[in-house]
């Protein structure tokens, strides 16, 4: 069919399912399934056609049955682009009655991890294969012919069929099994609560699993590889002390018997959550001994969050994928409320505004980016929205909506939207209005409608005028861009939550909170003593950037230690990005971060500053690659960092807290890449003792990855054979990530060649291609690369070539790479990803203007490093 032809439409409404009775065959030889699916139906409007999404099944047969009458003569056609099957029956089916559509078919297994797939690991010679399943967005009808939109809502009766020695999961627990004979068992599962078709899932291999109940006594289990169970110890408390937590916070109890999480050896987006069946990467889920403080705090926030939308998207699931910052948005905001429970010594809500905030920032200041509130259509561009926005951005508004109507509002709205809604779907109005209702203020609608429906977030600037004890703020706003703003609509406003902080004469914090809603606004603040200087944001809850006069900016960065470490991130954050926009020059912003340095004592939460100055840092190099500075700044790099690692010392020491583990890792990387030659030895002796003796602890990531930057050939290709030699895990991955860092050009090739095999999955490739562009040698092979095997990296990657891109693209400095990847996105295979190559296009010409603007500056500064 012509794109001129195909058309995306919502299936029709007129024969809706109640049920699904799924009987799978699953043949772990041949790798494929043999299946029959009952579905009982209802019949809403008068009608002979029933329409339903299918795709890479083959159908053997289909027969309707109605009310015990012989069965509906009828004929059907499945139309593989629009991935839909049509049974046009031979008599009209009346209103209101019943069916039950029976259908036999059979697939195979994919190693896409795209509906239903395989996963191989070696043991010996010989693999060992098991079967699991990712169905969101729409990719249940891979596996069963169904109705695949998340408002088509059915139970589940799921029965597998499955060799005798294999563990076999799906979302309930099983009511009966039954040994077939011949090495075969068939297990039938309880019947499912009413859900949507992307949230079922089930499991087949071999595992074993660690177990134990919450404080509402559900049964919680961790499934491993064998042999790695103790692996899931962790993940399990996080998951029953989350579990209590959401239930508790939400006064709705946890609706099925049973929470399983189990470790595969990948998945595209590193964890889904199907109700009562968590799967996961297993890096993301298994922590052992010598695991670090990094990945325990990865593991703890990515369980939260999956458990999260066991309420937020599996009890009451958005209307339709436009609505995904409802699931994701919530999800990503209130996994972080449970962390913080969990593990306060983690400081979670600074990592936040790092992870989070920053990161929903870099996208929305584009004007490629787009809003909260997104239409879609076509079930292919629905994974590309699985992005910064409706992750981070949507928990940064969560965030502000939790500080603005306050936390027992905020509460009492939730339980009532998810009281009201529970089995059901809702949209964004629907959750707006039970806030709203429960914080007995209507402006909470109008708040989430400038939010949800509008691209970007603005910039405040501020003029400030005193009058003894009273300061007068002038402020306006405008739609922030990199770009500027002339290219953007003039009447962009937002109804702003503004909170001012200021010094008391008795030592004490004052804040005040007013709310801005139009373009400029002026706020009459009294008793405000006569020195005191006045900070915006604190917290950084509010989604927005300040620009202050350069005397307020001057006072801020010279009482910069009476700021909280979050605050020093606000305003680090505000100047990088005005500095990007070409407001203030990288001189500016290069002596923001040594005040940021020196400023630092070893408080509990520096980490987090370190890393985002880091950050910041990296995108200074790549204008420092183009000026041929990069020894000057690697100096730079050096002269900030240096003193701090010698105070921390490079092991860890006995009752070390969590925050400096955290900050070791980032300086060990950063220094080691500059070239601190007493990091570069001791990252290198580090590994020649490993690799000497395997038995002994591995190296954290970070000293991996210093060291292997600067291994010769003969250690790379010891690491690579021991990265063979592992099954999947966190350390393993660890190896190739870091055998990713090196800066051989031919190890580079060899490596592209390699990630391409099967020996490798999709996410090994993923952190080979966004390492290798982190240096400009590497970018210019990747660049070769990616042109001449597009389309084996589109199939090796699949839903998560968006991501690679991102990862990728952005970090380039040249217009011809800009408009090639223009002119790829014209192409029918990649439409699907418009949206993510005018953000990496733009992104590349604003560093191009950004070099443009700054070189001279930048090698002014640097030459004196």
């Amino acid at each position: 069919m012509s794109d001129a032809v195909k058309k995306f439409e919502r299936l029709p409404r007129n024969v809706l399912p109640s049920k699904y009775i799924l009987d799978i065959d699953v043949d772990l030889e041949q790798l494929k399934f043999e299946s029959c699916a009952n579905i009982e139906l209802t019949v809403f409007e008068r009608t002979d056609t029933i329409v339903l999404n299918c795709v890479g099944l083959t159908i053997k047969s289909i027969s309707l049955s109605q009310d015990g009458a012989p069965d509906v003569p009828l004929r059907y056609t499945l139309n593989a682009e629009l991935q839909k099957l049509t049974v046009q029956c031979d008599r009209v089916l009346e209103e209101g009655r019943r069916a039950v559509l029976t259908i036999t078919f059979c697939g195979h297994f994919n190693k896409v991890i795209r509906g239903a797939f395989y996963q191989e690991e070696r043991r010996g010679a010989a693999p060992v294969y098991g079967v699991a399943t990712q169905f969101e967005a729409c990719d249940a009808r891979r596996a069963f012919p169904c109705w695949d939109e998340p408002d088509i809502k059915a139970q589940f009766d799921m029965s597998i069929t499955a060799p005798a020695d294999k563990t076999v999961l799906s979302n309930t627990d099983p009511r009966a099994e039954t040994d077939l004979g011949n090495g075969r068992k068939r297990v039938d599962f309880k019947t499912t609560p009413k859900m949507s078709t992307y949230l079922v899932a089930f499991v087949v291999g071999e595992y074993d699993f660690v177990e134990t109940h919450d404080s509402n006594g559900v049964r919680m289990r961790v499934y491993a590889p064998k042999s790695r169970a103790e692996d899931g110890r962790f993940a399990l408390d996080v998951a029953a002390k989350a579990l209590a937590f959401f239930a508790s916070f939400f006064s709705v109890q946890y609706p099925l018997e049973k929470m399983d999480l189990v470790a595969l050896n990948d998945l595209s987006f590193g964890a889904m959550e199907n109700w009562g069946l968590v799967t996961f990467k297993n890096a993301w889920l298994l922590v052992d001994n010598e695991s670090s403080a990094s990945h325990r705090q990865l593991v703890a926030e990515v369980v939260c969050h999956e458990l999260a939308h066991q309420w937020f998207g599996n009890l009451v699931t958005l209307a339709w994928w436009s609505e995904l910052w409802l699931n994701e948005g919530f999800a990503q905001w209130i996994g972080y409320l449970a962390c913080h429970h969990i593990f306060p010594h983690f400081h979670i809500w600074t990592t936040f505004v790092t992870e989070e905030l920053t990161r929903a920032m870099s996208l929305d200041c584009l004007s490629s980016s787009h809003a909260l509130q997104v239409p879609l259509e076509d079930p292919d561009t629905i994974k590309e929205v699985f992005d910064a926005i409706s992750y981070s951005k949507g928990a940064c508004f969560v965030r502000m909506l939790f500080e603005l109507v306050g936390e027992a509002a905020f509460r009492a709205g939730l339980s009532g939207y998810l009281a009201r809604f529970q089995w059901a779907n809702a949209d964004t109005e629907q959750l707006a209005a039970s806030l709203a209702h429960a914080a007995h203020d209507h402006t909470v609608v109008k708040f989430t409608r400038y939010w949800i429906y509008q691209t970007g977030y603005p910039i405040i600037s501020v003029e400030e005028a005193k009058n003894g004890t009273t300061r007068t703020l002038s402020l306006s706003q405008t739609r922030f861009s990199l770009a500027g703003c002339s290219h953007l609509k003039s009447d962009n406003t937002w109804t702003v939550p503004v909170s001012v902080k200021f010094v008391n004469n008795d030592g004490s914090f004052v804040v005040r909170k007013f709310v801005m809603s139009a373009a400029h606004h002026e706020e009459h603040l009294s008793d405000i003593p006569e020195e005191a200087f006045l900070l915006m944001n604190p917290g950084f809850v509010g989604f927005y950037h300040v620009n202050y006069p350069l005397e307020n900016l001057l006072a801020l960065t010279g009482n910069i230690g009476a700021l909280s470490v979050v605050e020093r991130l606000n305003l680090l954050y505000d100047q990088f990005n005005i500095c990007w926009s070409g407001k203030t020059s990288t001189e500016t912003l290069l002596k923001l971060l040594v005040c940021l340095g020196e400023s630092l004592k070893g408080g509990e939460e520096d980490a987090a500053l370190w890393d985002e100055m880091m950050r910041v840092l990296q995108s200074i190099g790549y204008l420092a690659d183009q000026c041929s500075m990069r020894g000057n700044f690697d100096r730079f790099v050096i002269t900030l960092c240096e003193n701090r690692m010698s105070s921390l010392g490079y092991e860890r020491r006995e009752n070390e807290s969590h925050s400096s583990e955290l900050l070791r890792e980032t300086l060990v990387k950063t220094l080691g890449f500059a070239g601190h030659e007493p990091t570069k030895n001791f990252c290198t002796e580090k590994l020649c003792r490993f690799v000497e003796d395997t038995t002994t602890e591995q190296p954290k990531a970070p000293v991996l990855q210093v060291a292997l930057r600067y291994a010769d050939n003969s250690t790379c290709r010891q690491v690579l054979a021991l990265f063979e030699r592992l099954s999947p895990s966190d350390k393993k991955n660890d190896l190739f990530a870091a055998l990713s860092c090196t800066r051989d050009p031919d190890l580079m090739r060899e490596l592209l060649d390699y990630a391409m095999g099967d020996q490798c999955s999709p996410t090994h490739l993923r952190t080979l291609l966004a390492k290798m562009c982190d240096s400009s040698q590497g970018r210019e092979l990747f660049w070769h690369f990616f042109r001449a095997n597009l389309a084996a990296v589109d199939i090796k990657l699949g839903d998560v070539l968006h991501r690679s891109l991102s990862e990728t693209c952005r970090k380039f400095s040249s217009l011809e790479v800009a408009s090639a990847l223009e002119e790829l996105s014209k192409e029918k295979s990649f439409s699907r990803l418009q949206k993510t190559v005018a953000q990496c296009v733009e992104a590349i010409r604003l560093r191009c203007n950004t070099f443009e603007r700054e070189e001279k500056v930048l090698v002014s500064v640097l030459s004196k490093f």
